[in-house]
């Protein structure tokens, strides 16, 4: 754990800002036990564009203890709504 705070710190420190960084915050948030922090970066991280998996603890097994909560479930829905939106821009089907 120390060393993953290291290298978030490094992250911050060389002026990195990117929605990756959030959803790796959020994820070291979870980790190390802290909700309110993890789904604060969580939705930091879908505001700013973050995309990827439809269920994201399917993908990222560390959010697995977020899932059921009101407030996880609304970010997952807005990500799946974003990802949804990009796709019918494509002519894709919705997930």
């Amino acid at each position: 754990m120390q060393r993953y705070r290291a290298g978030l710190d490094e992250a911050h420190s060389m002026g990195l800002d990117h929605p990756w960084l959030n959803f790796t915050e959020a994820m070291y948030a979870v980790i190390a036990g802290d909700e309110a922090k993890a789904l604060a970066q969580l939705n930091t991280a879908v505001e700013r564009g973050w995309r990827d998996h439809q269920k994201i603890a399917e993908a990222w097994p560390a959010f697995k203890p977020l899932e059921g909560n009101p407030q996880y479930e609304e970010i997952q829905s807005r990500l799946v709504n974003n990802i949804d939106t990009e796709r019918s821009k494509l002519g894709l089907a919705s997930l």
